[in-house]
């Protein structure tokens, strides 16, 4: 029997989580196990949150994702994250940390990175910003300033029900926190949207959101276009901000299923390696596989150090050293840095390496051309594994390195790399033998083409 993936829904301002009560009961009904909490400081009920509004005051986006992470991180597999308005962002940058299978944003706030400030967004959240000292309290809205925000495609019976309903005050600091994030460089409306190895995301605009008009969506799209992994996007023309709690709620949950059912996150096994304070060294960190492998370490709850030449992207959580390992005293030196960063080592993964094609065949490939060629992809990772082994034979570790389905299937077309990932197999075979009895595992991974920029970049091979 399989266990249902979890479902995290992550309301917005000015909702109670059990606005998304519907929603549940419908992805319950499709084979999800739902749930809906708060956000931190939020009461049980609607009531009990508009007579304690102090209660859900002072609030800002990295206690909200702080809450929510630890919620995740509970739950027995990465689930499904299904957030609207300031939820939407929530949901996005806990998929950017890797901790969610999914994440479905509707209507999401702004991101970091986005521009376009439309004057209905502005009046919409014109309550908390008429006064500085917002900020740090928790603001209401009248039925008309909610007709405005979400009813405006609604009639005004529907839009009042709405607001008697669902609506509890909200915290100022969010939306202080989202109007500063492009002139403050650590803002916590930062999402990583250049992971790669992250889960699908769809992002889900209505046409007529006066909150977050579909320019601001659109936008958000745009910061997503360094990264291959699927982002989608999905409007629904004549729908305003209301529509997760309005009559026509259905047909975007339906929508919503249809789109995760596409993306087989439902019969998506999730393994959990359980690694929490693991110590792992992931060469060639900065792109590619070894980033791949680096956010997938992270976000099993291991401690990584990357060593690359350079880190173009920030990626939370992962330490870093800038190391050039093709130079015969770098490894060693890459490797004492993480011991002493990290407290010690427990995985040492050998990814870093380069091809460069021989389109003139073997009689073009020159000494020099040899020698940079055994250096990256061979020396370096015996020179890495020289260094980290005696810190691993300490505990008993795992050494996991990257070769390639050329060690096996040799190309003249790459004929020094081949030589040099065939090397690299025998290398780690006859390490094996000796290690194991200690306690240290050895273990290859031969790939063949794979989608990074190695293969689809603009430099890429041919």
């Amino acid at each position: 029997m399989t266990t249902p993936i979890p479902v995290v829904f992550i309301h917005g301002l000015w909702l109670h989580a059990s606005s998304w009560q519907p929603w549940a009961d419908l992805f319950r009904e499709a084979g999800y196990e739902p749930h809906t909490p708060g956000w931190p400081g939020d009461p049980d009920t609607v009531e009990e949150a508009r007579n304690n509004p102090e209660s859900i005051a002072d609030h800002g986006i990295d206690d909200v994702v702080d809450h929510f992470a630890a919620i995740v991180a509970a739950l027995p597999d990465k689930p499904v994250l299904v957030g609207h308005s300031f939820g939407g962002m929530i949901a996005q940058k806990l998929l950017g940390r890797d901790v969610a299978a999914a994440a479905i944003a509707i209507d999401a706030a702004q991101i970091k990175g986005v521009l376009p400030l439309p004057l209905s967004a502005l009046r919409s959240t014109l309550p908390v910003f008429r006064n500085p000292a917002n900020k740090h309290k928790a603001v209401s809205l009248t039925a008309e300033q909610f007709r405005f925000a979400f009813g405006n495609t609604l009639t005004e019976q529907e839009s009042d029900d709405l607001y008697a309903r669902w609506t509890i005050p909200a915290p100022g600091k969010p939306l202080f926190e989202a109007a500063a994030a492009n002139f403050d460089p650590h803002s916590p409306a930062k999402v990583d949207t250049a992971n790669a190895a992250r889960g699908p995301l769809l992002l889900i605009t209505g046409g007529k959101d006066h909150t977050v008009p579909e320019s601001v969506t659109r936008a958000t799209l745009k910061q997503y276009r360094h990264s291959d992994a699927v982002t989608d996007l999905l409007e629904f023309p004549d729908r305003g901000h209301s529509l997760t709690i309005d009559s026509g709620w259905r047909e975007v949950a339906s929508t919503c299923l249809t789109w995760l059912s596409s993306q087989k996150v439902l019969r998506t096994a999730v393994m959990r390696l359980d690694m929490a304070g693991s110590r792992a060294v992931v060469t060639g960190a900065s792109r590619g596989i070894g980033l791949a492998v680096a956010r997938a370490l992270l976000a099993e709850g291991a401690l990584v150090m990357g060593a690359a030449l350079d880190f173009p992207d920030e990626v939370p959580g992962l330490h870093t050293v800038r190391a050039d390992l093709s130079q015969p005293d770098s490894p060693a030196a890459a490797i004492g840095a993480a011991v002493s960063a990290l407290g010690g080592l427990d995985i040492l993964v050998n990814n870093v390496g380069f091809v460069r094609p021989r389109v003139g065949g073997f009689l073009s490939v020159t000494d020099e051309d040899w020698d940079q060629t055994l250096n990256l992809n061979f020396l370096s990772a015996v020179r890495t594994t020289r260094a980290a082994l005696p810190h691993l034979l300490e505990r008993g570790g795992s050494i996991v390195t990257i070769a390639s389905v050329n060690a096996r299937m040799p190309d003249p077309l790459v004929i020094d790399y081949s030589a040099a990932k065939g090397a690299l197999l025998n290398f780690c075979k006859a390490l094996s033998k000796q290690v194991a009895g200690p306690g240290v595992r050895v273990n290859t991974v031969s790939p063949g083409p794979v989608s990074t920029g190695l293969w689809l970049g603009q430099n890429g091979l041919p």
